[in-house]
């Protein structure tokens, strides 16, 4: 009689977290892990994680602000004859900002439409070891 593993090539081996020899988790994996076990019981909401993306967002469009303002004081200084290149760079930060933006929504779109299927195939126990183990 063939074990499971031998009948099943599509099914993963059983082994156990202390056999496996652990790398040091990185800040983001730790991040993602951490997210996992916190919503493991209920959902992310779209908007409560797009809540959290709002810092972030504050501050890139506050670099972009700056970045824009520079523009539009040294493009004149460094290329007095170019009317319209202050107002091109204007425009493509703003762009790059708003496409940035739209990625992100994106992924937490993508996040919360996953999160299911997600809840029903992850091992609870293994990413609560792999966070404590580090």
């Amino acid at each position: 009689m063939k074990l499971e593993s031998q009948q099943n090539p599509y099914s993963a081996p059983e082994v156990p977290i202390e056999a496996i020899t652990l790398t040091p988790l990185t800040p983001m994996q730790r991040r993602v892990l951490e997210f996992y076990l916190k919503h493991r019981e209920q959902q992310p909401s779209w908007r409560g994680m797009l809540w959290r993306w709002l810092r972030l967002w504050s501050v890139a469009l506050l670099g972009y602000g700056m970045a824009i303002g520079g523009a539009y004081f040294l493009i004149p200084k460094v290329w007095p004859w170019d009317d319209a290149l202050p107002h091109f760079v204007a425009i493509f930060l703003c762009a790059l900002a708003m496409g940035g933006m739209f990625r992100d929504i994106t992924y937490l779109r993508q996040t919360t439409h996953i999160w299911p299927v997600l809840q029903d195939i992850l091992d609870w126990d293994k990413v609560a070891a792999r966070l404590e183990s580090g």
